[in-house]
């Protein structure tokens, strides 16, 4: 396994995580929830492809247990969220059955062990229709029979450690391409469909997406910029002025510096057309600081008139920009995103044009007033 694949891996298990912590985000989002459990497959596989590069050439197991884990671990997670639904329901027994840690396996006989996991994951089978609402599904339960299957075949096998460990670690690269590949696909579904209404998870999902090569300790920040709206900013500077070193932002809103002393810095990020951004942040030796930026967009406020009264249904824009809008009733038209300079200009289906430059200067709120006659 080189760098590079244990810097992927090490980013898979931080997605892992994100994917658990808000499971309850996905409800209903049937082919977003297929496209992680298949990343979540990969991991699995990819914990027993490392499990057995640790390995003694000479064939003795370094890390014996690694199968045996992995089946503790997945049928402990059922039996948790089943215990639940017993305690619920009165049902005492299985309540009994399924109150079990991962600890209360730790030393022993892994043969008993993973015996009474199977009766415990086919209880949970038997009553699969009964947990509905306690995400707990049909393949969960495969998942589970099919670990402790594993790790009961696994079971004194001859030892073969020279010839797993070299299967392995083409394993290893083939796993880590497919978990590559699941992510992409969960790129798409998952900033596409959250990037307005939950901009906050967005951001943290992309902090979370980013690889760095094990082996790799800069100093530095890692900004991830984003509007209000949850769009991720591209081209927005970042900056350390005390360095008088700066960057821009790509398109997935991330900006990095790095290599440079540690200590105490301000930070600076601005984008035209958004109110700036200022701290101060201690920046640890050989380590990157991550965290996001939430730009505020600045507004040129348009009150304008024709003849005394209010210019309504006049489209209202900035010359070379993509901002534009419409007068109201009271002939009033906000503008977010305006750059700090430029050229407005109104019109209407009825011909009349009318252009003037502004400057919002330091303001985050320009009000300009337009009389027409």
């Amino acid at each position: 396994m080189n760098k590079d694949e244990r810097g992927k891996m090490n980013m898979f298990i931080l997605m892992s995580l994100f994917f658990t912590k808000y499971t309850a985000l996905f409800v209903g989002y049937g082919q977003l929830i297929l496209e992680i459990a298949g990343f979540k497959a990969v991991q699995v596989d990819l914990g027993l492809d490392v499990g057995v590069q640790k390995k003694d050439t000479k064939g003795v197991t370094a890390e014996k247990n690694v199968l045996v884990d992995a089946a503790i671990e997945m049928a402990v997670n059922l039996a948790r969220k089943a215990r639940v639904w017993a305690e619920n329901e009165g049902e005492t027994k299985l309540e009994h059955m399924y109150n079990i840690h991962v600890y209360e396996f730790h030393n022993l006989d892994a043969k008993a062990v993973l015996e009474g996991l199977a009766l415990v994951v086919k209880s949970i089978s038997d009553n699969l229709l009964k947990f509905v609402g306690y995400k707990i599904v049909a393949i969960d339960v495969t998942n589970a029979n099919k670990a402790i299957a594993d790790a009961m075949e696994d079971l004194g096998k001859p030892k073969q450690a020279v010839k797993e460990r070299s299967t392995s670690t083409g394993n290893i690269a083939v796993n880590v391409d497919k978990g590559m590949a699941f992510l992409h696909r969960i790129d798409d579904l998952f900033i596409s469909e959250y990037k307005s209404s939950n901009p906050k998870e967005v951001a943290e999902y992309m902090l979370n997406r980013q690889e760095e090569p094990i082996g790799t300790h800069h100093t530095g920040i890692r900004p991830l910029v984003t509007s209000t709206g949850g769009q991720l900013l591209h081209d927005a500077l970042v900056s350390i002025p005390e360095l008088k070193r700066d960057t821009l932002t790509n398109y997935d809103g991330i900006g990095e510096l790095i290599k440079f002393k540690t200590g105490t810095y301000s930070v600076a990020v601005s984008k035209d057309g958004f109110i700036g951004f200022k701290t101060i942040m201690k920046v640890p030796r050989g380590k990157m600081v991550d965290f996001t930026v939430i730009l505020q967009p600045k507004v040129l406020v348009v009150m304008a008139t024709k003849k005394g009264l209010p210019a309504k249904e006049y489209s209202a824009s900035v010359v070379d920009t993509d901002v534009s809008g419409m007068t109201n009733a009271a002939g009033m038209a906000e503008l977010p995103k305006a750059p700090n300079k430029g050229v407005l200009e109104l019109s209407n289906e009825s011909g009349d044009f009318f252009s003037m430059p502004y400057d919002m200067g330091g303001l985050e709120r320009l009000v300009v007033e337009v009389q027409m006659l």
